[in-house]
């Protein structure tokens, strides 16, 4: 795994094929990836983000962006090289990882800000 999947915020662009012209649909898809990745991403550079809001962003990754992504990858229109979809979707799956990491974190400090408040 490269270093541009762990810190790039971003997904790659679709690739260009040779004799092929990429469908709009394929592109409306891409664009809606590319936002709702970069939206689940940013939750993570949040100086306070909650448990609540944290764990949403994990929900959404795993349901809607990898899903997402899985159907513009499996599509026969416009093809997608292996390389690009290995390394999207170990984007996404790093975005998940990170997400459920600092979703753990942010409840155990939650639950201790709890605990010192009551004592």
């Amino acid at each position: 795994m490269d270093q541009e999947s762990i810190l790039s915020p971003h997904i790659p662009p679709l690739p260009t094929l040779p004799g092929l012209v990429c469908p709009a649909e394929i592109i409306t898809a891409h664009q809606q990836l590319q936002n709702a990745f970069a939206s689940s991403f940013s939750a993570l550079q949040l100086d306070e983000a909650d448990s609540m809001r944290l764990g949403h962003r994990c929900q959404y990754t795993k349901t809607f962006i990898l899903p997402l992504f899985n159907v513009i990858a499996g599509q026969d229109e416009f093809p997608l090289p292996l390389r690009y979809t290995q390394l999207v979707r170990g984007k996404v799956m790093d975005l998940v990882k990170q997400l459920e990491v600092a979703h753990h974190h942010s409840q155990r400090y939650a639950a201790m800000d709890s605990f010192l408040l009551c004592c």
